[in-house]
Parts: C-alpha cells; structure tokens; sequence
C-alpha cells in the first residue's frame, strides 16, 4: 500500500504477520487456514476522526480508546 492511497479497511492479513496465539499453538495445517480466513481492519477505518470507540459484545460494552502515543486501550 503507497503512502498516498487512503488505507483500506478491510484487508486479508499477510500469512507471516499478525499470527493469533490460538494459531500459533495449534498444528501447522490448522494455522495456515486459520491465519488466511482473518480480516484485518486499520484502526484509522475505525476510529475516523475520533479517539474513542464503543464495541457493544453481548451484553457488554467495551470503550477502545487511542492514545496520544499511538496505542490503543480497551476497556470494559
């Protein structure tokens, strides 16, 4: 992706990158299919022109902040 083109926000995650721990502990052939069928979001797609976020799971609600470092914190 150039550096001029906005991000998409929904992309196949690069088998060698962003490898799930449940993944990673399993056997070979299961961490193949399992990291190749992941879509991956750019946190800039998500958040907008925001800083926070409200991700609604079941009966929770959960409040994924960026920080002014760059990082990102989710909280119940």
């Amino acid at each position: 992706m150039s550096s001029n083109q906005p991000p998409s926000s929904l992309q196949r995650v690069p088998k060698a990158s962003c490898e799930p721990f449940a993944a990673r502990d399993a056997a070979p052939e299961r961490s193949q299919s399992a990291t190749s069928a992941l879509a991956r979001l750019d946190s800039r797609a998500l958040f907008g022109a925001q800083r926070e976020l409200l991700i609604d799971h079941g009966a929770d609600c959960y409040r994924l902040r960026w920080t002014r470092s760059g990082k990102l914190i989710l909280t119940k």
